[in-house]
């Protein structure tokens, strides 16, 4: 009974376990498992004996401890030999070389494998030919693995990729000498994977390296998320691509197919819309964009409103909040990285009725625009008339109005061919349409540049005043806005106009347009001075 009063609740329990007694778990105070033990029995024998027994099972336990120590003193030298071997791995990290990939450095050791920060997330497979492909560890839908060609030592640019979802894997590459986004790389390829029965799709790079710079730190003074970049097309004819592309996009010349949802640059994310705004080279301007801040754009919209509660202002409008097609920037250098355009190839058996399909052979001799007058009007054929679709119509009548002083004669014969062709679209009317339009559109002839000067202390804005705006009560949103930037003081404005024109010039205060001065073009002049 001493020598168990001696012992503590661990000690008790072990020697429970070693005469392997039943129930002793029960027992939480110390008096409990002494008393356990004495019931079991186990004391009825010869005491000394017991005595002897149960220091046994202590002094075994008391052996257990000290194996238990070595054990712990062995690990302890397992983890200082682990702590050598990251000493190690740390000198070998210190010896990573720089690799460029595009405007981006990485770290590079020895086995080709690429670290961003501690982090590896690629590997690089050398060729002999000066190209290399770089490998994700995280995948990209559709995309194995990207190409690389070499610039100089250690510098590489991403010049194409292999996809995985054609078989054999078709590598496809661009011929550009800049950094592509990887994002370009994903949608083109989710872009040739979904139309690959109706077009082909041609990516041309181009790259414009003042621009290119003025994003870069567009980017870096808003600190840009690259999540809130998207690539987005802007369809326009064959004879603008040039220009955008040297020039960047500008709003000076306005817009062709309309302002719906106000003044602005049109982007979109489907490529069969824009598609509805090509010629028939069907070239599609790509862009990178930075898009963050929507709002819902409205017709007489100009400058976009604040955030509440905020010192910003939105940056993008759309179309439609809960799901944009449409994406319109109000500055021409606003988040938007040109890459190039794509050029589309239709498959003959693609049909889309939206899209202008001005390059297929109809055989049929109205569909030719040179050849309109051998056309009968209200003339009925198999398919409609893309050169007379209700949507064309439409547009070019809008802008008649707006910009010329077209007769109420005209007026009720246009909109007389445009119930025609509402009741039935198969009904062509280019004869009498092209007859009303080319009345008007002949006198484009009469143009000439004139030089507008600012000779005032404002920062003034110009808008091309219609025949039929009110300056009393009409917005001025209904104008067509002539200054791409704020025109400073002694700044000069060289714009296209013919006789007796008329610009109104004003500028904001507190999101206000003032008129200060209507100005009329006389074509005699070739500078016109702003004074008050």
């Amino acid at each position: 009974m001493d020598i168990l009063s001696k012992k503590n609740n661990d000690e008790l329990r072990n020697i429970c376990r070693q005469y392997n007694l039943k129930g002793f778990s029960k027992c939480k105070r110390k008096q409990d498992l002494i008393q356990f033990i004495i019931d079991s029995n186990i004391l009825n024998n010869d005491n000394e004996n017991n005595d002897n027994e149960i220091n046994n099972v202590i002094d075994n336990e008391t052996n257990n401890d000290e194996t238990n120590n070595n054990e712990i003193n062995n690990i302890n030298e397992n983890v200082e030999e682990i702590n050598n071997v990251n000493e190690n791995v740390e000198e070998i990290r210190q010896e990573l070389i720089n690799i460029i990939i595009g405007n981006n450095t990485f770290k590079m050791n020895s086995d080709n494998n690429l670290f961003d920060d501690i982090e590896k997330f690629a590997k690089i497979i050398f060729s002999s030919d000066n190209t290399a492909y770089l490998i994700l560890d995280k995948n990209i839908k559709n995309i194995s693995s990207f190409i690389l060609k070499k610039v100089k030592v250690n510098h590489y640019n991403i010049i194409g990729y292999i996809d995985k979802s054609i078989p054999r894997r078709k590598k496809i590459l661009f011929d550009g000498n800049f950094d592509i986004p990887p994002l370009l790389f994903q949608e083109y390829s989710k872009l040739s994977e979904k139309h690959k029965d109706n077009f082909d799709i041609e990516y041309i790079p181009y790259h414009n390296s003042n621009l290119n710079e003025y994003y870069k730190i567009y980017l870096k003074q808003n600190s840009v998320n690259s999540d809130k970049l998207r690539i987005l097309y802007h369809g326009t004819d064959e004879k603008n691509v040039q220009s955008i592309l040297k020039e960047g996009f500008s709003l000076a010349t306005g817009t062709k197919h309309g302002k719906v949802y106000g003044n602005g640059i049109y982007f979109t994310n489907d490529l069969e819309f824009s598609l509805k705004y090509t010629d028939e080279k069907r070239l599609i301007i790509v862009s990178e964009i930075y898009i963050e801040n929507m709002i819902e754009g409205r017709n007489h919209s100009g400058i976009l409103p604040s955030i509440p509660n905020s010192t910003k202002r939105y940056d993008t409008a759309v179309d439609s909040l809960r799901n944009p097609r449409q994406f319109i920037k109000k500055d021409s250098k606003d988040g938007i990285n040109i890459l190039g355009y794509f050029e589309i190839t239709f498959k003959e058996n693609y049909n889309n009725p939206h899209i202008r399909n001005i390059n297929r052979n109809y055989n049929r001799p109205h569909h030719n625009i040179n050849n309109t007058n051998q056309t009968p009007c209200n003339r009925t054929f198999k398919h409609p008339c893309p050169l007379c679709s209700v949507h064309e119509i439409k547009k070019i009548s809008k802008n008649l109005f707006k910009f010329y002083n077209i007769t109420e004669k005209d007026k009720v014969e246009l909109n007389s061919l445009l119930m025609n062709k509402r009741s039935d679209r198969h009904t062509c009317v280019c004869s009498a349409f092209n007859d009303i339009k080319n009345k008007y559109l002949q006198s484009q002839s009469q143009f000439r540049i004139v030089s507008l000067e600012n000779a005032t202390n404002y920062d003034l804005e110009i808008y091309y005043k219609p025949e039929n705006f009110n300056i009393y009560t009409d917005n001025i949103s209904k104008c067509k806005k002539m200054t791409n930037r704020l025109l400073y003081p002694n700044a000069k404005l060289n714009v296209s106009t013919k006789n007796n024109d008329e610009f109104i010039v004003g500028y904001y205060s507190n999101n206000e347009y003032i008129i200060i001065k209507i100005i009329k073009i006389d074509i005699n002049k070739n500078k016109i001075k702003i004074e008050l």
